[in-house]
């Protein structure tokens, strides 16, 4: 039989009748429906505003380091209990490499990869969030996990002295994270289960850039990132906004060509 898509009002009382009409996969959340709807005139908007590219050049190779810090919003459940295990919002070391490219006199994209380590939680009721490893498999399954960072940002730079030059941007970043390393025996799987689902792997970016011209080969700056979770604002669990969000401050050492 084929399925019709349902009506705000059915999606409301789905749960309270025994045959419905509808599908529940046409049921998403409302704040997961404008969730969707924002990221879609997003890509859109990116797309439209797209600078024609004439020619690709390899401006050189970064290397940065710094820190993140990574929101846990998931301190007390909806009851007001505190969460067994659940840790203060971690501040992690930042590394990783980026290969900027120039498509036009004053716009990069810069394809990059970032690594970071921490310990996550995967606590009685499914949710995942930071910890520590002397938290013990008493609170759930836990396991050191490795993050690694995608991202290609496209980056508008202004020149505002001799050797000093100021940028602004973004894109859309990728978020691996690999429970390589369970801890006291613990079962990795739902640490694997929840990373990669509700695209909780999607993070759009924003950046601001410092670069400061060393000599013809040399650049030294730093950059300020912000990465935001979709996926918190269709959460089925009682978190912020900015539970999961990540901000990054590296300082970076850039090799030109």
């Amino acid at each position: 039989m084929k399925m019709r898509r349902a009506t705000t009002r059915q999606c409301r009382n789905l749960r309270t009748v025994k045959h419905a009409p509808v599908s529940r996969r046409f049921c998403a959340p409302p704040r997961a429906r404008a969730g969707a709807t924002l990221l879609a005139l997003a890509v859109l908007f990116l797309i439209a505003g797209a600078p024609r590219v004439h020619a690709v050049e390899l401006v050189g190779y970064d290397l940065r380091i710094g820190q993140t810090w990574i929101g846990n919003g998931y301190r007390t459940d909806g009851s007001g209990v505190a969460v067994q295990g659940s840790d203060v919002s971690p501040i992690r070391l930042l590394a990783g490499a980026g290969f900027p490219l120039r498509i036009r006199d004053a716009l990069l994209v810069t394809p990059a990869i970032d690594f970071y380590l921490q310990e996550y939680l995967a606590t009685p009721n499914g949710k995942v969030v930071p910890t520590q490893i002397e938290t013990g498999t008493a609170a759930g399954d836990l396991a050191t996990t490795l993050g690694i960072l995608v991202s290609a940002p496209v980056t508008r730079e202004w020149r505002v002295g001799e050797s000093l030059r100021l940028g602004a941007g973004g894109g859309i970043a990728l978020l691996l994270r690999l429970p390589i390393g369970p801890i006291e025996g613990s079962d990795t799987g739902p640490l694997w289960d929840y990373f990669y689902s509700g695209v909780r792997f999607l993070y759009p970016e924003a950046q601001g850039t410092l670069t400061y011209e060393l000599s013809d080969r040399i650049e030294v700056g730093g950059m300020l990132r912000l990465l935001l979770p979709i996926h918190s604002l269709w959460s089925e669990y009682d978190v912020p906004a900015w539970d999961a969000a990540m901000i990054a401050l590296q300082a970076s050492f850039r090799y030109l060509r």
